[in-house]
């Protein structure tokens, strides 16, 4: 086989020419060598294939990003087209302005400027006529002039748009909070008096350590467990000190006097007479009269000087409010510089919408923060109050116990003061009944003529006397006689009398509902 005849015009041509001499070929060994160049040049023609799909992707994804490039340039286009579409309806001249032209002009804008707000430089247009030398060098300053101050006018404008924007949302901001401007000028005012209110008290409690006011929601948790630990500690101070009160106004109330000492010193002397003093008590009934031991007794107020710890926890808590509310009137404070708000006719571009978002969201996010401390205030302030509630019904009812048993002691010291009296009263009766018994038995054993073996031990245990000492009752009867039937017919005529001043008392009562009942 030449190698004219295996050189094919294309590679395509050579692949078939190969394959048909391969068919027509009779012999195996020329088939096969037909097959393996048949093969070297398939696998060379894959090759080329993989590197021409390759190179199609490849322009493929060009062409994709040249697609990508010219919608962009079109999207350039049309924006910069829509950008200067105004500049056909400008009119152009040939000839510049001259100079009383460009003096009306620069007039014109400053009154523009001057109306917005003032004028950024001290610059004038009379200075500047009258420094110029010659007419061009004039007509090029008033050229400068008049650009500066068409910057001027244009950075006031925009503070202008800037001012009225920020007026539009805060105005948004005030109709949905408040509803009106009204609304909230009061809510202003209210906050300020009461603001005024708690300084006082700030200052009032600033130098103290653990009442002065504080920030609690910034506070760490370790922080807030001491403070609690601490509040804790105080309030069991306070109670203790309540109770040690309590037990020592209960302790002062002395106990009543024992009767039986009278009894004992009846019996060790009974020749005493009942015209002597009462012997005096050992013990002294509690004095009514000491205002120290009343004070304790009735006056249970000092124990209300406990729940005083408690009050500044609710008065700190108090002034925590009063600086959240602070925080929140310095921010609603610049709404009321933009009550007079203007809705202005602007386009509402992409980054106009944007600032807006980006502000709702930063106040919408303080609000939000400023609520949150708020009501954390408010929780920490109604423990409080339910704890000064909690010990001022303690106190009360201290308070009320305490009264009871100062008017329950005031009845034992009266009904011990009466039974003490009647006490005195039958003491000397018994006394005068010994001492009259003692006489009757002498006289009776004087009577007795005849001695006996009774008679001997009663004279043995009685002392000797004259028959001068004898007494006689049925001639001359003894003063102790006398004076006992006295008494006698004294507690006789005493006791009638009590009789008939309760029946007496009872009989008008009768009579009075009987009269009642009759004009009923």
């Amino acid at each position: 086989m030449s190698q004219a005849d295996t050189a094919p015009t294309t590679e395509s041509k050579r692949i078939s020419m190969l394959f048909q001499k391969a068919l027509a070929s009779n012999s195996v060994r020329e088939k096969n060598s037909f097959l393996n160049e048949l093969k070297k040049l398939m696998k060379k023609h894959a090759a080329d294939y993989s590197a021409a799909i390759a190179e199609g992707e490849r322009l493929d994804a060009a062409i994709i990003d040249v697609k990508a490039n010219f919608n962009k340039v079109n999207e350039q286009y049309q924006e910069l087209k829509n950008s200067v579409s105004f500049l056909t309806e400008l009119e152009f001249y040939q000839a510049g302005p001259d100079v009383a032209s460009l003096k009306n002009m620069i007039e014109s804008l400053e009154r523009d400027i001057s109306a917005i707000g003032p004028l950024p430089d001290r610059d004038s247009l009379q200075s500047l006529i009258s420094s110029s030398t010659s007419q061009q060098q004039l007509y090029l300053d008033l050229l400068d002039f008049r650009e500066n101050r068409l910057r001027q006018l244009v950075d006031a404008l925009k503070q202008r748009i800037r001012t009225a924007e920020q007026r539009l949302e805060c105005a948004s901001v005030v109709i949905d909070q408040f509803g009106s401007i009204s609304n909230l000028l009061d809510k202003v005012r209210m906050l300020q008096e009461e603001n005024e209110k708690l300084k006082v008290r700030r200052i009032r409690f600033s130098s103290e350590s653990l009442l002065r006011p504080r920030r609690l929601t910034k506070c760490e948790p370790a922080t807030l467990r001491a403070f609690l630990v601490a509040l804790q500690n105080e309030l069991a101070v306070v109670r203790g000190a309540v109770a040690e009160a309590q037990k020592k106004s209960e302790d002062s109330i002395s106990r009543l006097p024992d009767e039986t000492e009278l009894l004992n010193q009846l019996i060790v002397c009974p020749t005493l007479k009942f015209s002597e003093p009462l012997p005096p008590l050992t013990q002294k009934p509690l004095n009514t009269d000491e205002p120290a031991t009343m004070t304790a007794l009735t006056d249970p107020e000092a124990a209300g000087a406990a729940a005083d710890s408690i009050e500044m926890q609710l008065i700190q808590a108090d002034n925590q409010y009063a600086a959240l509310k602070e925080k929140t009137q310095r921010l609603r404070s610049e709404l009321t510089l933009r009550k007079n708000a203007e809705r202005l006719a602007t386009e509402t571009g992409k980054q106009r919408i944007e600032k807006l978002h980006s502000l709702n969201e930063r106040l919408l996010t303080e609000i939000h923060a400023l609520q949150e401390q708020s009501e954390s205030a408010e929780s920490s302030k109604q423990i409080l109050t339910e704890m000064l509630e909690q010990v001022t019904a303690e106190r009360d009812e201290m308070k009320e116990k305490s009264q009871k048993l100062a008017q329950h002691y005031q009845e034992l010291y009266d009904e011990h003061l009466r039974m003490r009296e009647e006490f005195r009263r039958t003491w000397k009766a018994g006394a005068g009944l010994f001492r009259l018994t003692e006489l009757f038995g002498r006289a009776y054993l004087n009577q007795i003529t005849e001695q006996n073996e009774y008679t001997n031990q009663v004279c043995a245990f009685t002392p000797k006397e004259t028959p001068s000492n004898v007494p006689d009752f049925t001639e001359n009867p003894p003063q102790v006689l006398m004076k006992f039937i006295d008494d006698i017919h004294y507690e006789l005529l005493r006791r009638k009398a009590a009789e008939l001043v309760r029946k007496d008392k009872a009989r008008k009562s009768m009579i009075s509902r009987r009269l009642s009942l009759i004009c009923q």
